[in-house]
């Protein structure tokens, strides 16, 4: 079982800070409505020494995500991962970069033969951290991890990209939660 929710925040009158404060807690009201639609009460998160989240005796994993006004939370009965990234403009130089410390050769090989397409870009770098968040290793094991391996999948909408790493096969299906909450 995979569930992957999410939502999108009208947060463009919040400074920086409070952004990122809607984000962190839309992220965590998702966790909140998939733990009830799926009949669980309101669990206590409990962390890894890696940073990793999960629910003590792991009756079900989760993963959250949130990034320039998307919210997203993936729950499974398997360990999981996932990320969300708004796809905006980056300098070719940060690109590549980026790129050289975290890509392996076949994925700068796509980046290079898709002439740098910023939707290539944020689909490897999602399934990189979706992969990541799964295995809670940390960013540092970025450049280890192969976006085109079997256990994950990646959807774009509109203006950014949501991916998850899990063993469950077949499309990522996303429900999109209304934003309800009043923001400034």
């Amino acid at each position: 079982m995979l569930k992957i929710l999410y939502t999108r925040l009208n947060i463009d009158s919040l400074t920086p800070k409070e952004r990122q404060k809607v984000e962190h807690d839309a992220a965590h009201a998702l966790l909140e409505v998939g733990l009830s639609s799926l009949g669980f009460p309101a669990l206590s998160v409990c962390y890894h020494e890696s940073g990793k989240p999960y629910f003590e005796g792991d009756p079900i994993h989760f993963s959250l995500s949130h990034s320039k006004g998307v919210a997203v939370c993936a729950l499974s009965d398997a360990p999981v991962g996932v990320d969300v990234e708004v796809i905006r403009l980056k300098k070719l130089e940060s690109i590549k970069r980026i790129t050289e410390r975290t890509f392996n050769e076949h994925e700068r090989q796509l980046l290079i033969e898709s002439n740098y397409d910023l939707s290539v870009f944020y689909d490897i770098w999602v399934k990189k951290e979706a992969m990541v968040k799964r295995t809670g290793v940390g960013v540092r094991a970025m450049s280890q991890m192969d976006s085109s391996a079997e256990e994950v999948a990646s959807v774009h909408k509109d203006t950014f990209v949501i991916a998850a790493c899990s063993s469950h096969r077949g499309p990522l299906l996303l429900e999109e939660i209304p934003d309800t909450y009043p923001h400034k």
